[in-house]
């Protein structure tokens, strides 16, 4: 899973928001490029 943003402190919230619902979930690693932030997150699915 990743999500993006352009401004750092909308990606934190998004960031944070994902490790809230998902207790399995893992920040693996943020990239910027052409100044938007991408955070690839992985996580564990039930079922």
């Amino acid at each position: 899973m990743y999500t993006s943003a352009r401004i750092r402190d909308t990606l934190l919230t998004r960031i944070n928001e994902i490790l809230e619902k998902n207790p399995t979930a893992e920040l693996v690693a943020v990239v910027e490029r052409n100044k938007l932030f991408t955070a690839f997150i992985q996580y564990e699915k039930d079922g």
